[in-house]
């Protein structure tokens, strides 16, 4: 079957928001530079100071989950593979030299993220076919962490983690790069 390629960001950033919606009371700001207010703004602050930004140490966030078309299970070593992945292509997306900067990537930087899944749904009904509102996701539930540096306060995890998976340009090139580096065949399907 065909992965919509729309999907899987929508549930991310529709399920992958706290709560809250904001970032939790433990997250850790070490400040460097502005500390609030447009980074675009003009200001007296110090343009080396401006510059560094602050490193954010956000707390692990659970209960994020993902919708994977056109599969049905994973095993133990596909899981550890999409863990690692899934890291890797958040942090290439706001890490890569070459990315736009047109969005929140101009606000953030030197990212790390790591992933761990909590827990897998299989899906209830059929995995095979063109269209995904016709076709039941397998769910992935997953605990993710980062680290980043940010030139404006205001950035939420939330944000950061949804944008990679938010344009069906960037759904298409996750769902390859899973495929892509795939040694058992697993994300065939996606």
């Amino acid at each position: 079957g065909r992965a919509d390629a729309e999907r899987p960001g929508d549930r991310l950033a529709r399920r992958g928001r706290s709560a809250a919606g904001e970032r939790g009371a433990d997250e850790r700001r070490i400040r460097g530079g502005r500390q609030g207010g447009d980074p675009t703004s003009g200001g007296e602050e110090d343009d080396a100071a401006e510059n560094a930004g602050e490193l954010v140490v956000s707390p692990p966030r659970t209960g994020v989950e993902m919708d994977l078309f056109g599969l049905s299970s994973l095993g133990p070593a596909d899981g550890d593979y999409y863990e690692k992945e899934t890291a890797s292509y958040i942090d290439s997306f706001y890490n890569d030299e070459d990315s736009d900067r047109s969005d929140l990537r101009a606000w953030v930087s030197n990212v790390a993220t790591s992933i761990v899944v909590n827990e897998e749904r299989a899906p209830a009904g059929n995995t095979d076919g063109e269209d995904c509102d016709l076709i039941d996701p397998l769910v992935l539930t997953f605990t993710i962490s980062m680290t980043y540096v940010t030139l404006y306060s205001d950035v939420s995890l939330d944000d950061i983690v949804a944008l990679p998976f938010e344009k069906k340009r960037q759904q298409k090139k996750y769902a390859e790069r899973l495929r892509e580096n795939d040694a058992s065949g697993a994300f065939g399907g996606l």
